[in-house]
């Protein structure tokens, strides 16, 4: 299996992981945040880069919103939260400054999904430690 082929593959489970994942959303102000958008985020920034991250944001809001699961804000939020941590994994190759980076972002919203960002993130972080063959170069 080439490159680009484990790269969508890999895109598309971390989509479905989302789409499901978002049947558990917290409320806040008429978006509907949903924590496991932001390990998808860093799993995304850290296994793919920053551009299937922002496709596999966009394709799992897109399906969200058709299903009647997410809202509107699931876009926007998804999609930069992806950006902000591709470029950070991107430029920095640390996972702590792609948490920082998933958690800043969100603490323009509200200060609890900052810290569910911070939380996720972490057990993101062990994911990606016990999977084998995952890595930015794959």
């Amino acid at each position: 299996m080439n490159n680009k082929t484990k790269k969508l593959c890999i895109a598309s489970i971390l989509c479905t992981v989302a789409i499901i994942g978002s049947m558990f959303s917290i409320p806040v102000f008429g978006s509907k945040c949903s924590p496991i958008q932001h390990m998808v985020n860093i799993l995304c920034a850290v296994a793919l880069g920053p551009w299937y991250g922002i496709g596999v944001a966009f394709t799992a809001s897109l399906i969200r919103n058709i299903l009647g699961i997410g809202s509107i804000m699931a876009f926007p939020g998804s999609m930069f939260g992806a950006l902000f941590c591709g470029i950070a994994y991107w430029k920095y190759k640390s996972i702590t400054v792609t948490l920082i980076a998933e958690a800043e972002r969100d603490d323009k919203k509200l200060p609890v999904t900052a810290t569910q960002g911070l939380q996720i993130g972490l057990s993101a972080m062990q994911m990606l430690k016990q999977i084998s063959g995952i890595s930015r170069s794959t």
